[in-house]
Formats: structure tokens, sequence, C-alpha cells
């Protein structure tokens, strides 16, 4: 049986805000509109400034490779979405 290990890190989401990811959090894209964060069934996070997919896919690509790692893995770096 594996075990989850706990953790809350926080970090900057795309919008500049704060938010608290933990081992109950989720993230997916939701048709092709927005990327959502969730913990639980609750949403933490609804980004859908971003119409392009690949940068909807960046989004959720750098928020799981946090989470993967949340003790070392460096914060996201949202200026790409700038361009």
């Amino acid at each position: 049986m594996s075990k989850t290990r706990r953790y809350t890190r926080q970090t900057f989401d795309p919008n500049g805000d704060f938010v608290a990811l933990n081992e109950r959090c989720s993230v997916s894209i939701m048709q092709d509109r927005a990327v959502v964060l969730k913990e639980g069934l609750r949403i933490v996070g609804f980004y859908d400034k971003w119409p392009d997919p690949d940068k909807l896919k960046y989004i959720r690509d750098e928020f799981v490779r946090v989470m993967r790692d949340p003790r070392n893995a460096p914060d996201p770096d949202w200026t790409v979405l700038a361009a």
C-alpha cells in the first residue's frame, strides 16, 4: 500500500495571487477553455484568460510539476504566458 506524503506548498498562480498546493489538489483542463485547480471538490483556482490551448497545457503542466516535487521544484515561470 502506498502512502501519500502530506505537504503544503504556497506559490504564485498565473494571476499573481498566492495559491496553496497540497496532496489533495488536482488540476485539469476544462473543455479547452480553462484550467481548474481543485482541492477535493472545492475549486481553488480557475484560469480562463488564455484562450490558446498550448498556454492552458503549460499552466496545467507547471502546477503538476510543482505538485510532484513540492519541496524541491522551483516556482512556476508565468512570464511565458505574457508572450
